[in-house]
């Protein structure tokens, strides 16, 4: 069996942006979203800087979007423009829509800016995706802090019982059992 032959069109696979993005400015998305239920004061005061950092990095990526954008609709204009003006040198026998778009989709430089058009709108989804995640933190944030205050975390408790009162009987029926299995052990009482 034969491999087919490899696309000389294609470019080597990039870098999954997600792991790129975390790198280049020093996140850890999962880090960041965990909560530390021993620690709440502190995750809360966290909560608005890692929130600020984060809509910072989604405006700094949905304007890199906007900026690949312009420049992809520049280099197709641009690629449209050349090809209806000199028609011969892209090959083209009739100018018609549909040649002109042809002529655009195969154009290299074309290609090179949809790419990278497209990278900057993936790499704006993901910010406004761990974004969205860090709103979901602030909210399981307010509900650990409401159970808090409904002492969810405590020991169970009867209610009308004195605390110290269960714990002096716990300790009279342990010591109980204890001697009473020690005066088995010994045969005292058999008689």
């Amino acid at each position: 069996m034969t491999t087919p032959p490899a696309n000389p069109s294609k470019t080597p696979p990039e870098e999954c942006p997600a792991k790129e993005m975390q790198r280049e400015f020093g996140l850890d998305w999962h880090a960041d979203l965990r909560i530390g239920l021993h620690n709440l004061e502190k995750e809360w005061l966290e909560q608005p800087r890692l929130m600020m950092r984060y809509c910072e990095l989604c405006a700094e990526s949905i304007h890199n979007y906007d900026d690949a954008k312009q420049v992809h609709d520049i280099v197709v204009a641009q690629c449209a423009h050349d090809a209806r003006i000199d028609p011969d040198s892209f090959d083209i026998g009739k100018i018609t829509e549909s040649s002109i778009k042809e002529v655009v989709s195969l154009d290299k430089e074309c290609q090179q800016a949809e790419r990278k058009a497209n990278l900057a709108k993936h790499r704006t989804a993901l910010m406004q995706s761990a974004t969205r995640c860090l709103e979901q933190r602030r909210s399981a944030l307010e509900n650990l802090v409401k159970l808090h205050g409904q002492n969810y975390f405590s020991e169970p408790s009867l209610q009308g019982v004195d605390q110290s009162t269960l714990k002096e009987a716990r300790h009279r029926e342990t010591h109980d059992r204890i001697k009473s299995r020690r005066t088995k052990g010994r045969g005292i009482g058999d008689a």
